[in-house]
Order: C-alpha cells, then structure tokens, then sequence
C-alpha cells in the first residue's frame, strides 16, 4: 500500500508581519539584485517616469524655499528609500539642480542619497556611467539602508553619517512604493468586533529555498482570530485601530508596522524636520483626504509656495497615471 506523503506547512497560524513570506521577499532582491528590476519582474516604469521626478522636484523646491533658515555649512539631504534601478534618481537630480541653478538656493549645497539594504544594487549605482559622475561631483551619495531596522545613515563616497547628532538641515524623504514591501498586519472589522488575520504557508510540492520563483509555489491561506484592544505594545496604534473597527465595519485592512516604525526613527533622526514624498500605500480615498488635509495645513501655516507645488504636482502625477493607464489600456484592447 502506497502513502501519499502528506506536505507540511512551512508555517502555520502566524501573524502577517512575522511571516516567513517577508524574510523569502528579501532572499530574492538579495538574489536577483538589479536583475530584478531589469527582467521587468518589479513594476517601476510610473515612479521611475520623469514626469514624476519632475513633479517631486517642484515639490521639494517649494519645500525648501519656505523652510526660514538653511544652513549653508551642510548639504541638505534628500534620502530616497529604496532606489530600486536608479532611473528615478537620476531623473530627479537633472531636474532638481537646473531649478535650484535659477533659484534664491542656488548657494545651498544638496546631496541626493540613494539607498538600498543590497550591496549588489549599490554597486551597480555606484559604477553606472550615467551616475558615477554625480558621485564624483558630490550631489549624488549611496549608502546602505535597512529601513525595517537601521536608524542612521552612513554615507558610502562622503564617509558622512546622518545621525541627529550630525543633521543641521531638514531631512527630505522619498519613498517610490518601497512601503508596499516591507511587514504588515492584517486585520478584518466586523460586526462591531475585529479580527486579525493568521497566515499557512503550505508549499504547493517540494521546494528550493535558492528558486526565484518560490513565492508562487506557496499556497497562502487565513483564518480570523478575535482580538482585544490592547493588540500592540503602542497605546496610539490601538487607538488607531479602535478607530478602524468603528469606521470600515465589514472591511479588511494592512496595519504598516514596519513603516510606522520607519517614519518615527526618520522622524526622530530629523528631530522632527522633514518632509517625506511617495505614492499613497493605503488606497485612493485616503490619498486625496490626506492630499486635502495637509494643503490645508500648508495654507494655514502660510506656505503658500509649498502648497501650491504639492497641489500641482499631486494633481498632474494623477492625470499622467491615468493617462498612461487608458494608453496601456487601449493597447491591450
């Protein structure tokens, strides 16, 4: 008599941000390095369009023109968090430093740094022909950046490191959907209760930690664990949460845990000086209501320049999205 041998899971019942599918993610951009980028595996090309960069320019120029004193003694940094294949930075930079070139900054000097937790990432930055001269010319820095863990930055060409001992400037952060990747909770509201959700992983059939396609061979499956209101160690996450089951009843919802932490360490680094730029990981609506609430803020604050560069830059990046979307979309029909 023959005995199928049955598949055990290789986890069985976790939460979401302390799954193994994290730790497989990071093998495989550790793997693939810029292959991964190059192979098309990783969509880029929107955050990589120089519309885009463009429209960050604008914004960070606005932002720096109404912050009252730079200090002329130290670049301001801008920190781009996980600078995948490069094009993004190097588009920014070009239109970045032709704006400040005609500006009341032009005296004030700005490092670019691109980061990555892969040091075959850094090294093909670091040797592009289209990058290595903005190294040399000191606009461009790299340095290796774990945003689940690091807290400061070590710069690779300058040996400067940004620490809050050392930042003299307000620190400009970029995130172009690298949040999307990093460890989440998920959880699910219902019925004036909420859930969180435990992930299976269970292996379709035997499998090799080395294969780049592992994560499509795992079957993922949940199930949904009532929860009380003390679920993190945080009070103001709880709250947070208290608030979602209150208002997305009948909704499933990411909990970014790993972005929260990132932010309070940026934060904290910039002793609260900072403007962070990226796409909205949290859905359209809440999108254009956080887009409304900070042009408000802005305006209150009287910064008028800021406000207007961020309102034409978050509305044209939605208009050339759509764009490009109905270009591929009439394409493929």
């Amino acid at each position: 008599m023959i005995v199928e041998e049955k598949i055990l899971p290789l986890e069985e019942n976790q939460r979401l941000s302390r799954s193994l599918l994290w730790r497989l993610q990071r093998d495989y951009f550790e793997q693939q390095g810029i292959e991964a980028w190059r192979s098309g595996a990783v969509p880029h090309h929107i955050t990589s369009s120089p519309f885009i960069a463009d429209a960050y320019a604008r914004v960070v120029m606005g932002f720096l023109r109404d912050w009252s004193t730079l200090d002329c003694g130290q670049p301001v940094h801008i920190v781009e968090l996980g600078s995948g294949s490069g094009r993004f930075a190097y588009s920014f930079l070009k239109k970045f430093l032709g704006l400040q070139r005609n500006s009341v900054l032009k005296a004030i000097p700005v490092r670019y740094v691109m980061t990555d937790f892969t040091e075959s990432n850094i090294e093909h930055w670091r040797m592009h022909p289209s990058l290595a001269p903005l190294i040399k010319e000191g606009v461009l820095d790299l340095a290796r950046f774990d945003l689940e863990n690091d807290v400061q930055l070590e710069l690779l060409h300058s040996g400067d490191v940004l620490s809050t001992a050392t930042l003299r400037n307000p620190l400009i952060v970029i995130s172009n959907y690298v949040f999307d990747s990093t460890p989440q909770d998920a959880f699910v509201a219902a019925e004036d209760k909420l859930f969180e959700l435990l992930i299976t992983l269970t292996p379709q059939d035997e499998i090799d930690p080395a294969d780049r396609d592992i994560l499509s061979k795992i079957e993922i499956s949940a199930i949904e664990n009532p929860i009380s209101g003390n679920y993190y160690e945080d009070p103001k996450w709880n709250r947070i949460l208290l608030d979602y089951k209150q208002r997305l009843s009948g909704a499933s919802f990411l909990f970014p845990t790993s972005v929260l932490n990132c932010i309070k360490n940026l934060h904290r680094l910039s002793r609260g000086r900072m403007l962070l730029l990226g796409p909205g990981f949290c859905g359209a609506l809440t999108t254009f209501s956080t887009m409304q609430l900070e042009l408000l803020l802005m305006l209150d604050a009287g910064r008028w320049l800021l406000a207007a560069a961020y309102a034409s830059a978050s509305v044209a990046a939605g208009i050339d999205a759509v764009a490009i979307a109905a270009r591929v979309g009439l394409r493929e029909a």
